[in-house]
C-alpha cells in the first residue's frame, strides 16, 4: 500500500557564498490523483539554526513546462535569503490550468496544489500555517493558475500576482490543450465562461486578497489583462496593475519577480502572522485567549460571519494544555452531537425533498425489530414515529451505555432495538442519543445506502466540503485535534470520542461527523440562503423553513425536527434571535444560524480534553460569552428578553 503522503527528499545544498539557501526536491502524494508528484522548495540559509517561522510563495510555472521550470531559469536562493522566504514550485503538469478536471480523474491539480500540496508543505516545514504567511504568484498557465486557486482558496492565501496571466480561457479554446481538460467550448461553453478569472469578478469582490497583476505590452495576453484591470476597476476591487515594455517570455518574467517578491514582502509586513487563518478580532481574540487562560478548553477555532463579510476566522491555543502543537484555521474537530444536524438531518432532509421519507412514518413500518420484545414495547413503540426521534419526544431514554456489550455491532445494534420507552411518544422533550442512532439506521434502510456514503455523496462532496465525514484518514490524522484521555490514560485521537458510536464502527447517526470551522461555514451559508449555495440545491427551501423551526410536538420545547432553537440559558449567546437554530456537540463545538439577522458563528474546541470533568462550568459559560461576543462587535446591545445570562455572567452583563 503506497503511503498517502510519502515524503522522500534529495536535498541537493548548493553554495551561494558563505551561506546559502538550499533547494529540496520532494516527492509528495496526491490523494485526489493517488500519485506521487515533485515538487521544488527553495529554503533560506538561516532556516537549520532558526526557530522561526516562515512565509511561503508558491511559484506557478506556464503551459509545456515543470516544477523546475523557475530554479532552472532563475536563481532563487538570494531571493530566498533576501525576503527570507520560502518558495514552493509545484507540478502543475503541462497542461493542467491548474484545474479539476471534469473530464479526466488524472488530472486535478486545483485540489492539489490548492490544497494538499499546501498541507503537505506546513507539515514538513517550519512554515507560518495561515493565509497571513502565504502568497502565490505564476506565469501565463501559471499566472490563471495562482489568480484561480486564490480565488478558489480563500482561506489559504493573504496575496496573489500574476505575470502575463492567460486570464480568458474563452480566447484559447483551439490552443494549449485546454480542451482536453474542460471539453471543447461548443459542448461546454459554460466551463470555459465559469473558469476564466474574468468572469469571476463577483468572487473578488467579497475578498480580501492583496493582487497584483502585471502583464507585458507586447504579450499575447495583453487585452485580457487590460480587460480584467478595467472590470477591477468598475468593481470598486483593490488591485496594482502593471504594464511595461515586454512579451510573453522568460526574460519578462525573470525581471518582474523581484518586484513580485517586494509585492508579497509589504503585504507579509502588514499581515497579523500569527496562527489565526482570516479577519482578525481584538475584542474576540481577548475574550477567546482570556477562555483558554481559564482552562475552559486547550484551543479552538473561532469563525462568525454577517452577511457574505467575515467578521473573525481565527485559531487559538494549542491542541493539548501540552503546548506542543498549535491550533489552526484548517484543523480537524471531533462534532460530537453536530452530526445529528449536518449529517442526520441533512440526510432526513434529503430524504424528505426525495419523496423517501415522510415525517408521520412509524419508525416500526422502516425498522420492524424496533417493535422490542417487551410487552410494553409491543404495546407503545409501535406509535413511535419518525418526527417524534427527530424532536426527542419518542420516549426512549437519553443514553444507555451500549458499548460495553461485548460481542459485534449487531448484538449492540439488537441491543438498541429492544430498548423500551420510559414514557409514551410525544408527551415530553426527553433529549435522546438512541432516537437519533436509529434516525440513522432508517436513512440507511431508505437510501440503500451506508450513512457516511448517502450524506457523502449528497451533502459534502456537491458542497466541496473536502474535510468533512467520518472515520478520518490517517493521511489527515495531523489535522485532527485530540479529545479526551480515556480511563486507560489513551489519548482519543483520529477517531469518534462518543463511546457508543464508536463501538457501532465509528459511524452512526448521532455521533460520528468530523469537520472544520470553514466546512461548516460553508454548509452553515447554504442552510442561511434556503439551502442552495452558489447555484447548487442541496434542500428545497420549504424544507429548510419546516425543519429550522420549533415542531411543537410538545408545547414550548425548542426542539426542531433535528435542529434547536434558542431558550434559556442559550449556548448561542443572548442576543440570537428567536428565529435562529443551531446545536452543540458535546466534546465542545457549536453552530447557530441566525436567519433574521443573517449571522453565523461556529465555535469548535475540544473542551473534554484532557477529561470531560473540565467541563462544567467553565466552558459552558465561555461558549455562551463567545457568542454573545460576536453579535456586541455588531453592535447589539438588548438581549432577547427570552433568553438570560448564565450565573458567571449575570452580575457585569445581566440586566
Amino acid at each position: 500500500m503506497r503511503k498517502r503522503f510519502k515524503s522522500l527528499f534529495w536535498t541537493i545544498i548548493i553554495s551561494f557564498g558563505l551561506q546559502a539557501a538550499t533547494i529540496d526536491t520532494v516527492q509528495t502524494y496526491s490523494h485526489v490523483m493517488d500519485r506521487n508528484l515533485t515538487a521544488i522548495a527553495v529554503i533560506p540559509d538561516s532556516y537549520v539554526e532558526s526557530e522561526v517561522y516562515y512565509p511561503v510563495v508558491y511559484l506557478l510555472h506556464g503551459y509545456g513546462g515543470g516544477p523546475f521550470d523557475w530554479i532552472n531559469h532563475l536563481d532563487l536562493r538570494p531571493y530566498a535569503d533576501q525576503h527570507q522566504m520560502l518558495f514552493i514550485c509545484p507540478d502543475g503538469d503541462k497542461n493542467s490550468w491548474y484545474l479539476d478536471s471534469p473530464i479526466n480523474t488524472e488530472s486535478q491539480y486545483a485540489t492539489y496544489v490548492g490544497k494538499e500540496l499546501v498541507r503537505w508543505v506546513d507539515d514538513h516545514y517550519r512554515t507560518i500555517v495561515d493565509r497571513s504567511g502565504r502568497a502565490i504568484t505564476g506565469l501565463s498557465m501559471g499566472g490563471h493558475g495562482a489568480l484561480y486557486l486564490a480565488l478558489q482558496n480563500p482561506d489559504a492565501y493573504c496575496a496573489v500576482s500574476s505575470m502575463s496571466g492567460g486570464v480568458d480561457l474563452t480566447n484559447s479554446s483551439k490552443k494549449w490543450e485546454i480542451a482536453a481538460k474542460i471539453g471543447s467550448y461548443e459542448e461546454f461553453p459554460d466551463r470555459w465562461e465559469e473558469n476564466s478569472i474574468v468572469n469571476m469578478i463577483d468572487k473578488l469582490a467579497i475578498s480580501d486578497l492583496k493582487m497584483l497583476i502585471d502583464c507585458g505590452i507586447d504579450d499575447i495576453f495583453i487585452r485580457n489583462n487590460r480587460e480584467l484591470h478595467q472590470k477591477l476597476k468598475k468593481a470598486g476591487i483593490e488591485h496594482l496593475y502593471i504594464e511595461k515594455p515586454g512579451r510573453h517570455s522568460w526574460d519578462y518574467w525573470t525581471a518582474a519577480l523581484p518586484e513580485h517578491l517586494s509585492y508579497f514582502d509589504s503585504v507579509f509586513a502588514g499581515s497579523e502572522m500569527d496562527n489565526t487563518a482570516g479577519p482578525h478580532n481584538q475584542y474576540l481574540s481577548d475574550l477567546m485567549e482570556t477562555a483558554i487562560a481559564d482552562s475552559a478548553w486547550p484551543g479552538g477555532v473561532l469563525l462568525a460571519l454577517q452577511g457574505d463579510r467575515i467578521l473573525v476566522s481565527s485559531a487559538f491555543g494549542f491542541h493539548t494544555y501540552a503546548k506542543r502543537k498549535p491550533v489552526r484555521s484548517d484543523d480537524i474537530f471531533d462534532l460530537a452531537s453536530i452530526t445529528k444536524v449536518v449529517s442526520t438531518t441533512s440526510a432526513v432532509m434529503k430524504l424528505y425533498d426525495q419523496g423517501l421519507l415522510d415525517l408521520n412514518t412509524k419508525v416500526v413500518s422502516i425498522l420492524p425489530a424496533f417493535r422490542g420484545k417487551s410487552w410494553w414495547g409491543d404495546r407503545h413503540k409501535a406509535k413511535v414515529r419518525i418526527k417524534h426521534l427527530l424532536t426527542h419526544t419518542s420516549g426512549l431514554p437519553p443514553f444507555k451505555q451500549y458499548y460495553k456489550i461485548e460481542g459485534s455491532v449487531e448484538v449492540r445494534l439488537d441491543s438498541i432495538y429492544n430498548t423500551g420507552l420510559e414514557q409514551k411518544p410525544g408527551r415530553e422533550t426527553v433529549y435522546s442519543d438512541i432516537g437519533i442512532i436509529l434516525m440513522g439506521k432508517i436513512i440507511e434502510r431508505l437510501s440503500e445506502k451506508p450513512l457516511n456514503d448517502y450524506v457523502s455523496e449528497e451533502i459534502f462532496q456537491p458542497l466541496g466540503m473536502a474535510s468533512t465525514g467520518y472515520l478520518p484518514s490517517k493521511s489527515n490524522l495531523y489535522r485532527v485535534v485530540p479529545t479526551e484521555i480515556d480511563p486507560e490514560g489513551k489519548l482519543v485521537h483520529g477517531y469518534v470520542h462518543d463511546e457508543n458510536a464508536h463501538s457501532l464502527g465509528g459511524v452512526a447517526g448521532h455521533a460520528g461527523l468530523f469537520s472544520t470551522a470553514g466546512d461548516l461555514a460553508i454548509f452553515a451559508r447554504m442552510m442561511l440562503d434556503g439551502g442552495e449555495l452558489d447555484g447548487i440545491r442541496i434542500f428545497q427551501k420549504e424544507t429548510v423553513d419546516l425543519f429550522t423551526k420549533p415542531a411543537d410536538i410538545v408545547a414550548g420545547s425548542s426542539r426542531c425536527y433535528g435542529w434547536d432553537s434558542p431558550g434559556g440559558r442559550a449556548s448561542g449567546g443572548v442576543y440570537i434571535s428567536d428565529t435562529a437554530f443551531g446545536h452543540t456537540g458535546y466534546t465542545g463545538t457549536s453552530l447557530w444560524i441566525d436567519p433574521e439577522n443573517d449571522i453565523i458563528v461556529i465555535l469548535l474546541t475540544n473542551a473534554v480534553h484532557p477529561n470531560r470533568s473540565w467541563k462544567s462550568p467553565k466552558y459552558y459559560d465561555w461558549r455562551q460569552r463567545i457568542h454573545s461576543a460576536v453579535y456586541e462587535e455588531l453592535s447589539f446591545d438588548t438581549p432577547n428578553p427570552n433568553l438570560i445570562w448564565r450565573d458567571r455572567w449575570q452580575k457585569n452583563l445581566g440586566d
